[in-house]
């Protein structure tokens, strides 16, 4: 494949099950991982993802400053008062 894109990415954020295993076994050029899932959970979720990009080396272990510098460079963030200015406030 030229583009695999995985949606709601945050299926493979255990490296070892076997979704994980499966998608990153997909021979492609290029890789993108959609998730609406906060990437704040665990620094291993994210770098399961970074995996699946290719961007980390298999069983790759970045420390959270490099995981930083990683998002900054690879992560579109866009909150919903960005997005969706028709929508009405956050009741919580």
């Amino acid at each position: 494949f030229d583009l695999v894109v995985l949606d709601e990415a945050q299926r493979i954020k255990n490296r070892t099950s076997r979704t994980a295993e499966t998608m990153r076994a997909l021979p492609r050029r290029r890789s993108w991982a959609l998730t609406g899932t906060p990437i704040e959970n665990r620094p291993e979720e994210l770098g399961a993802l970074y995996e699946y990009l290719e961007v980390i080396p298999p069983n790759g272990t970045p420390d959270l400053k490099q995981l930083q510098m990683l998002a900054k460079e690879f992560i579109l963030r866009r909150t919903k008062d960005l997005v969706m200015k028709d929508m009405p406030p956050r009741l919580d």
